[in-house]
């Protein structure tokens, strides 16, 4: 049918493999991958239209083969923020990569009592004295984001989530006419949890 997902290319560029897909939806479909074809694992998770979504497999040079496909339903925002929302009690640092409109911003998000701090904030490369928090998300703001970009049907929407703990690693959003705002999250760490919780 002309309405169900497809897949529409593959390529690997340098050691990345690549996959671009059309999820023919707004709702949240998974990527799955398996080496056997009986054990699945989750990619990823798409919600787009009819517009070309592209996903990196970070493991893919790790298998001699992989295969793949797409399951509906998939693994939505409320999933994941109930599984984060079960791991993290306190506070929260992490290093942030966000790249848009040709700039690449970098910086330590720590979020404590519910208060985010950004320390060692650049934009290519150099040190920004007063970084927008806004370039500069949460967990639960980047959540929110991709709630809104799935809910209003953005034209790409792709996001690979923590599998213990449910936290974004990477994540597009992408209004059509609009460069995409991409974020890669790493070194999460859970502080110490805040008394009585």
């Amino acid at each position: 049918r002309a309405d169900n997902p497809a897949f529409v290319n593959k390529a690997f560029i340098g050691e990345n493999f690549f996959l671009g897909l059309v999820p023919n939806t707004t709702e949240w479909l998974s990527l799955e991958a398996s080496t056997d074809l009986s054990n699945w694992t989750e990619v990823a998770s798409v919600a787009t239209t009819n517009d070309v979504a592209i996903i990196h497999d970070p493991d893919a040079r790790s298998f001699p083969e992989r295969f793949y496909r797409l399951r509906r339903p998939g693994f939505s925002v409320e999933d994941a923020e109930a599984q984060w929302v079960s791991h993290v009690k306190g506070g929260y640092q992490f290093k942030l990569q966000h790249t848009v409109d040709y700039h690449v911003f970098t910086g330590t998000v720590t979020v404590t009592n519910g208060q985010k701090t950004i320390t060692g904030a650049q934009m290519d490369g150099q040190p920004i004295e007063q970084p927008d928090p806004e370039t500069f998300p949460s967990i639960d703001q980047l959540f929110a984001s991709l709630q809104e970009a799935q809910l209003s049907g953005y034209r790409r929407v792709a996001v690979i989530y923590d599998t213990t703990d449910g936290y974004p690693t990477w994540c597009v959003v992408e209004q059509k006419g609009q460069n995409p705002d991409e974020y890669v999250i790493s070194e999460l760490t859970a502080l110490s949890t805040q008394a009585g919780s």
